[in-house]
């Protein structure tokens, strides 16, 4: 179930709100506008609490500026929410469950269904609905468990957090959990039988130790150990404590799941998180909201967030699949309270965000690349060999060959790696630099490298490979014989070598008869000199072009017949492509130096 809607009235900063919720809702605000206030509401309705451990206190609670006149006091939270479609047919489509807290003490706590059905007007309207009283929907409603994790997340949280994982798994595991708790009480019931002997002489009353019933209070003083020093979570630094929050209440709720028997109520959760990026660097931050995203997507839970991030209030496009929207919360006068809307920008809404929100951007895409890029390093390294990284498929294909064909007793020692669709420099700057720093921690791990297209120097900053040295290095394409004259000084031509300039002119040849070239416009391989030049002398600017080359400069190969060639390439005879790629023997020599600089190299082929 998901509650699709929460009216708030005369709760603390909140004179009256009337907010639509979806499956990840965010607020953001500047401090002190009322954000935390929706989560408190909520709180207060489904754990009759306002802050954790704080009941209500109406004197206090209740909105300073409201004044009923005749009306009683009262702080009123309605929410609505949407029925699965197996609830429907006897339940109705909706639920509106109203609460109501008084100064007087007195509490008011109902809710009725609602069916919707088109009127005459074709319009969509929500009438009343006869709940049955044995319907399964009364427990379900009372199963909806709403977590509330606030801002200040302090110790006493934590070990409530932490008391809260005994009850889970001594539910999901009820035998073996209580098998354990005898042996620990025969244990010790061992070492203390002369103490036990001697009460039963003086006092006459047979004695035994026992564990108590709820072990939530000795769960609360257990301790997280991690690392090789395994240093206790409560000596670890707020952010690492803040990273395990989603985790175990990830962990809650799948326990609560599993405990489900057949045919019984479902549980629903819903999470109020305030400030989840507090005490978590940029990096961190991302991987959070990519959890609570995925979280979302999934169904774990029904997630309301406040932030002051970009990084939360821009989940929607980083994760376009997840059904979230953000609220911008403010208040425009005191006396109004806090209200809410939904901007088509909240970078402009958040006026100090505006200025850096699209470096921001740029920022976040750059982390989450390399995070990826680490993870997959991790995993690369498990094979225990050099790694070579390539733009894409093709280059795969061609430096495989050239592997077997120049260097065959060294070929199967190095492990040629990019990805199916979508590598390009990128991925390749992003891995070598992830296996450097994989490297720094494993010492006795192998050393990695890349090979790039000549037109990814623009893109690499200079100073990459002193950055990866010793342990990672990228290698860039070198100019074949065939195209040095096309790359004269002076010749007007801009010609970038990637991996297909290398195949000689008859290949090319080939793939022109076989569809697979596309032609370029003369502006897409002359140099605005050779332009200009041309158009005041009024002379034909393609006159540099000589036919030895020419086809080099003005046809490039379709993308997605880049592969078809390399195939082509790839299915030779090792005399033919020794003859034929002779200059790729030259940079692979480079590669198996660095990546072996301790093993003389022999090329196979004379």
């Amino acid at each position: 179930m998901k509650i699709s809607n929460i009216q708030i009235e005369n709760f603390r900063s909140i004179r009256s709100l009337d907010i639509d919720l979806v499956d990840l809702t965010i607020f953001v605000g500047q401090n002190d506008c009322g954000k935390s206030n929706i989560l408190r509401a909520l709180n207060l309705f489904f754990n009759e609490e306002t802050n954790p451990g704080e009941p209500l206190s109406f004197a206090n609670d209740y909105n300073f500026f409201e004044n009923p006149n005749r009306r009683a006091k009262e702080i009123v939270v309605r929410i609505t929410i949407e029925l699965p479609e197996n609830y429907r047919r006897i339940n109705g489509d909706r639920i509106c469950w109203e609460k109501k807290w008084r100064a007087d003490g007195k509490y008011e706590d109902k809710y009725f269904s609602l069916k919707k059905r088109v009127n005459k007007r074709k319009a969509l309207v929500y009438e009343n609905f006869n709940l049955p009283s044995r319907s399964r929907l009364h427990s379900a409603l009372r199963s909806i468990e709403y977590e509330y994790v606030p801002a200040i997340r302090d110790t006493r949280y934590f070990d409530k957090l932490q008391g809260r994982l005994y009850k889970a798994i001594s539910e999901v595991a009820e035998m073996e959990f209580r098998g354990s708790s005898e042996a620990f009480e025969k244990a010790i019931g061992s070492q203390l039988t002369s103490l036990t002997s001697e009460i039963e002489d003086a006092i006459k009353l047979k004695t035994q130790l026992s564990l108590p019933k709820d072990l939530s209070g000795l769960f609360e003083r257990l301790e997280f150990l991690s690392g090789d020093q395994r240093t206790s979570l409560s000596n670890r630094g707020d952010g690492i404590k803040t990273r395990h929050i989603p985790l175990i209440l990830k962990f809650l709720a799948e326990k609560k799941q599993q405990l489900r028997t057949r045919g019984s109520v479902p549980s629903t959760f819903i999470w109020g998180y305030e400030e989840p990026e507090n005490n978590l660097e940029f990096s961190n931050s991302l991987l959070m909201a990519e959890s609570f995203a995925n979280y979302a997507e999934s169904n774990l839970a029904q997630l309301l967030v406040t932030t002051h991030s970009p990084v939360f209030y821009n989940i929607n496009e980083e994760h376009p699949a997840t059904h979230s929207k953000a609220f911008h919360v403010f208040q425009a006068d005191i006396a109004d309270g806090t209200q809410v809307k939904c901007p088509i920008n909240l970078d402009v809404e958040m006026d100090t965000m505006r200025a850096i929100a699209p470096q921001l951007r740029k920022v976040t895409e750059l982390i989450k690349r390399e995070t990826e890029a680490r993870v997959q390093a991790n995993i690369d390294a498990s094979q225990e060999k050099p790694v070579l990284y390539l733009e894409g498929k093709s280059d795969q294909l061609v430096f495989e060959k050239a592997l077997q064909v120049f260097f065959p007793e060294q070929a199967s020692k190095i492990c040629c790696i990019t990805k199916s669709d979508g590598a390009g420099h990128n991925y390749v700057k992003d891995m070598t630099s992830a296996w450097a720093t994989h490297k720094k921690h494993h010492p006795n791990m192998p050393r990695g490298a890349g090979i790039l297209d000549q037109d990814a120097k623009k893109h690499v900053d200079k100073s990459t490979n002193q950055t990866l040295s010793p342990h990672s290095k990228i290698f860039f394409l070198e100019t074949p014989k065939h195209l040095r004259a096309a790359k004269s000084k002076g010749n007007g031509i801009q010609l970038d070598i990637a991996l297909e300039h290398l195949y000689p002119k008859k290949y090319w040849d080939y793939a022109l008869l076989e569809g697979w070239l596309e032609e370029l416009e003369p502006t897409d391989y002359l140099t605005k000199n050779a332009l200009n030049q041309a158009l005041r002398a009024k002379t034909d600017p393609t006159a540099a072009l000589h036919e030895d080359w020419a086809i080099f400069a003005t046809h490039r190969f379709k993308y997605e017949k880049k592969i078809a060639a390399a195939k082509h390439v790839s299915k030779l005879r090792k005399d033919a492509f020794a003859t034929d790629f002779a200059h790729l023997e030259d940079i692979l020599t480079d590669v198996f130096k660095f990546l072996f600089p301790s093993v003389p190299l022999t090329p196979s082929w004379p």
